[in-house]
């Protein structure tokens, strides 16, 4: 066997999401003896092998409404299959919003905001980083963001976000140590969707109620 399917793939570490299905295929079939697409699939009802084979040619499309069932049959984790909504959510065309990103009945009071640019999106782990600092026991104990984040990221890609996040003003060091989230309510620019930006944050909330 390759040292490839000896790993489990790290989802972050992939540009294609079809090559994270082939891998992951290839390292269920080499954890687990009994692993097979055909056996896996008998009790999912939109994925089939065929399909499957489809989609690892290419010539079918992963879509949202198969992206639970593709999550079961590759066993991901919580972080990994709210990663992997994510990326295939990512590939659907926009609807442009409003500048402002609110009805003309919104009104809540305006809080002072951030604006983030594209720079901050380059690396989607960072936005899951910024999101698992508004939970306080990670806040009191950063070991847990590897625990929370080891199924889609690396301690190495992990400590890089903390420390862009540190560095750009996303997040801040508190009197006592602890590292908090600086600006909770953050802006995109226009070269982002605002509601991509919620999208995530919505989902990495998601990840931290998870045991």
């Amino acid at each position: 066997m390759s040292e490839k399917q000896q790993r489990r793939p790290i989802i972050s570490e992939y540009q294609d999401p079809v090559e994270f299905i082939r891998d992951m295929i290839g390292y269920r079939r080499h954890s687990d003896e009994t692993f097979s697409v055909l056996s896996a699939s008998r009790s999912l009802r939109k994925i089939s092998p065929s399909l499957v084979s489809l989609i690892l040619q290419k010539k079918r499309k992963i879509t949202l409404e198969r992206v639970e069932e593709i999550s079961k049959l590759l066993r991901l984790s919580s972080p990994e299959k709210f990663y992997f909504k994510d990326w295939i959510e990512q590939a659907k065309p926009q609807m442009s919003e409003s500048p402002a990103g609110a009805s003309r009945n919104d009104t809540r009071p305006i809080r002072q905001r951030k604006e983030v640019g594209s720079h901050l999106l380059k690396d989607w782990v960072n936005v899951y980083v910024k999101d698992c600092f508004e939970i306080p026991a990670v806040q009191s104990n950063r070991q847990l963001i590897y625990e929370i984040l080891s199924s889609i990221a690396t301690r190495k890609r992990i400590d890089r976000a903390v420390s862009f996040l540190l560095k750009e003003g996303h997040l801040r060091t508190a009197l006592d140590g602890r590292i908090i989230v600086d600006t909770p309510l953050t802006t995109a620019t226009s070269e982002i969707p605002n509601k991509q930006i919620r999208q995530f944050h919505r989902n990495t909330l998601e990840i931290a109620k998870k045991p």
